[in-house]
């Protein structure tokens, strides 16, 4: 939801975000500071509770004092916390949006659907229209929107047109993504200052991106192989994980990589990775090569950006450590297939509006809610 919040903010309009989130209160992010700083956001550290949830929330921030070593012993009680006890007070949330004289509410498509389904039921009896922004691209569904998920919205906030089933749906909004647009990039750069987890040298750069827990064994061997990666002539890797992570900021892997994705992608000239992800796409637009390697991973052909020329697929181990070791050899650091990344960029972002009309389209549909307008 930043790029958006950047964009109405910086354009007058005025802006709240509500933080759901018990365990992390997200006060140390790069991005939520700058939009707090620059873009006049109020932010709200977590849901409006009533007396009963004020007391487990407190007792949790005292848990969260802990030491780390501790915390991280009690991934059990984190997951119950996160998936189980439910914090959301349909009055005190009620009470929240009359006295701040709430228009819209916007929210990203993974939020817990039991909440969720609450939301709905508010903003019907107050009269506020519910937007919904998917969280990705949703690169592994080939055809079909969830309509379960549209269901709770009144509008869908669509980067593309790929999912066909619901493009004749009155919900669907097909308006393109402010995460890849040019201005939101660069905002990007500025937040993300030069980091010393990242310095630059002559040497092929390699971004691997991993998630933990998976189901089809990627994690293990993205590690394996990227000791051996190692192992190759003038070439520098460096491992970035999933951002997301149900137990405490203090213990999140993510956040110990010491570098966000967008830096990560930056710095690097080459992209491996094990999963379909929407992270792939900023890689391309700045002609990073991208290489996919499919672990066994019955959902991997099944995406629908697999067959696209630009991405490149790995069935083996030996395979992309020959294919490194060409372009290591030959210092070859950018993609230049120019032509491939317009076809693939087109069908899942409409390219042609990365550097113009995205923009114009998102005001256009804010300031139909004349109350955004300060």
């Amino acid at each position: 939801l930043s790029p958006v919040v950047h964009l109405l903010s910086k354009n007058k309009m005025k802006i709240g975000i509500l933080n759901c989130n018990c365990i992390q209160d997200h006060s140390e992010d790069a991005v939520l500071n700058y939009l707090i700083k620059k873009n006049e956001v109020i932010y709200f550290k977590f849901l409006p509770l009533n007396f009963l949830n004020k007391i487990i929330y407190f007792f949790i921030r005292l848990i969260l004092k802990l030491p780390r070593y501790i915390l991280k012993r009690m991934t059990r009680f984190w997951f119950h916390v996160s998936r189980k006890i439910d914090f959301f007070s349909n009055k005190e949330f009620k009470d929240f949006l009359i006295k701040y004289k709430v228009k819209t509410i916007t929210i990203c498509e993974n939020f817990q659907t039991r909440n969720l389904d609450k939301i709905r039921e508010i903003s019907k009896s107050l009269n506020i229209p519910l937007i919904l922004i998917p969280s990705g691209l949703r690169l592994d569904e080939v055809k079909h929107l969830d309509l379960k998920k549209i269901n709770f919205c009144d509008y869908y906030l669509n980067p593309n047109k790929i999912q066909i089933d619901a493009a004749e749906n009155k919900k669907n909004v097909t308006i393109g993504s402010l995460r890849y647009h040019v201005e939101w990039l660069k905002t990007l750069e500025t937040i993300y200052k030069d980091n010393i987890y990242l310095r630059q040298s002559g040497k092929l750069k390699i971004a691997a991106f991993v998630k933990s827990g998976s189901h089809f064994g990627e994690y293990d061997f993205l590690h394996k192989l990227i000791e051996k990666l190692e192992k190759i002539d003038n070439t520098e890797i460096k491992i970035k994980h999933k951002p997301s992570d149900i137990l405490p900021n203090k213990c999140a892997k993510f956040l110990e990589d010491g570098y966000s994705s967008t830096e990560l992608i930056e710095w690097s000239d080459i992209i491996i990775t094990g999963r379909p992800s929407s992270i792939l796409i900023e890689a391309i637009i700045k002609d990073k090569y991208v290489f996919l390697i499919n672990c066994n991973n019955p959902k991997i052909e099944e995406c629908n950006f697999y067959d696209y020329k630009i991405i490149n697929k790995v069935l083996d181990e030996n395979d992309i450590i020959e294919r490194i070791k060409f372009l290591s050899k030959n210092n070859k650091k950018r993609n230049e297939d120019n032509k491939n990344k317009e076809v693939f960029l087109e069908s899942f972002i409409n390219f042609k509006s990365v550097n113009n009309s995205t923009n114009i389209d998102y005001l256009n549909f804010y300031k139909n809610f004349e109350h955004y307008e300060k």
